[in-house]
């Protein structure tokens, strides 16, 4: 039966808007470009709906900055699991994600030239720790050997999996970093290695300042860079994207939108006091220098960071299996 061509094009556009536009349309005239998220994680990145994006945090206000502000173009996000937000930039149904540029991801994206941000580690130690003078003068991996430290940390962790599982220093995982400070707490692990900017948060979150101690040993910095599908329309954008990000970078934008979040997050109070570089030759730490020798963003920079505990708590948990299993690539709200 012929279908008359009227029905046939009412057909044609019925299907057409049903299929997903991911924000590619043209808005008033400018691109409007598509960043894969994964699973909400503060400070970098969650819900909102009473926003321009849906969506608040630091990667939002970077990209604003970058995107919108600074070059014109449209911006637009959708979330996923992780995983499959990755797969989203790898097929081409969205456009970029903001990652680190491990060698997975450069085969099906391309990198900033300058990362987005630059984010400094720190070891975390339970509080009244029997080696927390000795912890505190960690200088290589290899200390954390010597010492028979075991380290914590989530299964997303890609950059501890690839700076600290891989000589050989057995770790314990746990779903996500909620768990994370809570298990550092309770004494079932003598370290984890993560971010102040989001880290910090957490623990005063759940009540733990007296629980945790943030030392002075700083590692990384680690990078997170925008990352653009191979297979995206826009491709084409990347000079611009890089001129751009490296005039914010320049000009210190990019670090003071990170500072905001870092000082939200480590508000200055009486009693606390600030994290310092670690003392030493950075030619021996490899990816362990300090982050003053690479001009990371310090998190808390200017104000002080975490509570010293008024005294020691007696006894500790044992340790739970010293198990490595394998973990997930870093994701936004992982570090990874």
């Amino acid at each position: 039966m012929e279908i008359p061509m009227r029905i046939s094009l009412l057909l044609l556009t019925a299907f057409l808007l049903m299929i997903p536009s991911h924000g590619r349309c043209a808005e008033q005239g400018r691109p409007v470009l598509v960043c894969a998220v994964g699973t909400p994680g503060a400070p970098f990145h969650t819900p909102d709906h009473g926003s321009r994006y849906g969506w608040k945090g630091l990667f939002i206000d970077i990209l604003d900055r970058v995107m919108v502000q600074e070059l014109g173009m449209g911006l637009a996000f959708e979330s996923y699991p992780w995983k499959r937000a990755q797969k989203q930039v790898e097929d081409g149904n969205a456009d970029f994600l903001i990652s680190v540029p491990t060698r997975e991801r450069l085969l099906y994206s391309i990198a900033s030239d300058e990362p987005l941000l630059k984010m400094d580690l720190h070891v975390y130690a339970y509080a009244g720790h029997p080696r927390l003078d000795e912890i505190r003068k960690i200088g290589t991996p290899m200390d954390i050997i010597r010492l028979d430290l075991t380290p914590v940390t989530n299964e997303g962790n890609g950059w501890h999996k690839e700076n600290i599982d891989s000589l050989g220093i057995k770790t314990l995982y746990v779903p996500n970093d909620e768990n994370l400070v809570q298990f550092l707490a309770k004494r079932r692990a003598d370290i984890m290695i993560d971010a102040p900017i989001s880290m910090n948060r957490l623990i005063r979150q759940y009540g733990l300042t007296a629980d945790i101690v943030q030392t002075d040993v700083r590692f990384g910095p680690v990078n997170f860079h925008l990352l653009m599908s191979r297979k995206s329309r826009h491709a084409g954008l990347m000079p611009k994207i890089n001129a751009a990000i490296g005039k914010l970078m320049a000009d210190g934008t990019l670090e003071k939108l990170a500072l905001e979040y870092a000082r939200l997050n480590c508000p200055r109070q009486p009693g606390l006091r600030h994290a310092a570089p670690v003392a030493g030759d950075p030619g021996d730490r490899g990816n362990w220098q300090p982050a003053a020798d690479q001009g990371a963003l310090t998190p808390c920079s200017g104000a002080e960071s975490m509570p010293e505990p008024a005294g020691e708590r007696p006894g500790r948990s044992p340790h739970a299996a010293r198990t490595t299993s394998k973990m997930g690539e870093l994701s936004w709200n992982s570090i990874s």
